[in-house]
């Protein structure tokens, strides 16, 4: 979290970062990520949140793709 805001300047969400970052990185009660379908105007900020939100599930403890 570090990195995106003081690295690439995200401080404020848009709209669909806000909704859509914290469902990316939900998991049900299984430990299964949630699965999200979004749609939103462009340059709203669709691809940021995707990368946010998938930089924010990987566990740099593990060594493998």
């Amino acid at each position: 979290m570090k990195g995106i805001t003081e690295e690439l300047g995200f401080s404020v969400p848009s709209g669909i970062q806000g909704y859509a970052i914290p469902i990316i990185t939900k998991t049900d009660s299984e430990g299964d990520f949630v699965s999200l379908i979004a749609q939103s105007k462009n340059g709203s900020g669709k691809t940021g949140a995707f990368t946010i939100g998938s930089v924010l599930r990987v566990d740099p403890k593990l060594p493998k793709t």
